[in-house]
């Protein structure tokens, strides 16, 4: 078993969100209601860890959170400094370290079973016993997102207006879409089924199981003697 970075999540995921950061940025301006409602049964002391941070949505809120990516150009983009660059399958934080672990819709970009489990591991090391976290990943049973999935591994694409386009060659390029002025680029997901998420958790109590707007969404509290 490898858990190095896979030639499809480098190529499809890492490359892919350095290339569209800017545009992606101005497109995840307001907070799901799913993490909105969390973060607010959160306390003001809490240490809040979120992993897959992108250009830091969450961040703002009036939390203690730290962020983390393997995104270099989205976390530029963030606007604090608590940000690292890491793989979240060895997360560079000591062990029941946070109070709360948010982990929001980053896991279906890892493309195999073993670096799903060992990402929910990690998460799962650096929350305290008793503490609480959240996942979310995109569902396979999609609603009106536009996202026609009929496999659970596939591509979805991503209309990047020219104004955001350095123009470097890209292995996700798919197309130049002469209409719109934007070129195409397709990032790889796992498409999650019902279950799917619940069976990554071990040593936890799934407290909420729910699906909201195409995502399933999963709460936690992990055990106390672990």
């Amino acid at each position: 078993m490898t858990l190095y970075l896979p030639e499809v999540e480098n190529d499809y995921v890492l490359e892919f969100y350095n290339k569209i950061a800017k545009h992606f940025q101005q497109t995840r301006v307001y907070l799901w209601p799913c993490v909105k409602d969390f973060l607010e049964r959160t306390d003001k002391n809490d240490i809040i860890g979120d992993i897959g941070c992108g250009s830091g949505r969450y961040l703002s809120y009036p939390r203690n959170i730290i962020g983390c990516d393997l995104c270099n150009n989205l976390l530029q983009l963030c606007n604090q400094k608590d940000v690292l660059v890491c793989d979240a399958v060895r997360l560079p934080y000591r062990d029941n370290c946070f109070d709360k672990i948010m982990c929001i819709a980053m896991l279906h970009h890892i493309s195999s079973l073993e670096r799903r489990k060992e990402i929910v591991k990690e998460c799962l090391r650096i929350l305290k016993p008793g503490g609480v976290g959240i996942f979310t990943v995109w569902a396979y049973e999609q609603e009106s997102t536009g996202r026609k999935v009929s496999e659970q591994d596939t591509m979805i694409t991503w209309h990047l207006q020219e104004r955001f386009d350095n123009k470097k060659e890209s292995k996700c390029f798919v197309r130049h879409n002469e209409k719109e002025k934007t070129n195409i680029y397709e990032r790889y997901c796992h498409m999650f089924k019902k279950g799917e998420l619940n069976e990554l958790m071990s040593g936890v109590k799934i407290v909420n199981e729910y699906y909201q707007k195409s995502n399933w969404i999963v709460e936690i509290v992990k055990d106390v003697r672990l």
